[in-house]
């Protein structure tokens, strides 16, 4: 399947808005513990304060915002040899 600029890149501070769209959508929140139609307010600490151990790519489709992967470690050194992987895709992109 050939995806015309699909660029993958760290998701920018002033990205909390298409992120906040991305997870409101059905298909997104559906099976998942996220709060149903998150305020944009809600994502925009997440996405601008983003700590040490959180990364945040997102891919784009043009200027379309059409997926995100989050990876993270624990704080607790400790666990820092555990990761966490987050995906999520938008509803017209699954499948």
């Amino acid at each position: 399947m050939d995806i015309p600029n699909l660029t993958i890149i760290s998701i920018e501070p002033e990205g909390y808005r298409a992120m906040q769209a991305l997870l409101a959508l059905p298909g997104v929140i559906r099976g998942t513990m996220q709060i149903p139609l998150p305020s944009v307010e809600l994502w925009r600490k997440p996405v601008t304060e983003l700590p040490e151990s959180r990364r945040l790519l997102v891919a784009c489709v043009d200027d379309r915002l059409v997926g995100d992967i989050g990876l993270s470690t624990p704080p607790n050194p400790r666990r820092q040899h555990v990761g966490e992987i987050g995906i999520v895709v938008h509803d017209d992109w699954c499948g």
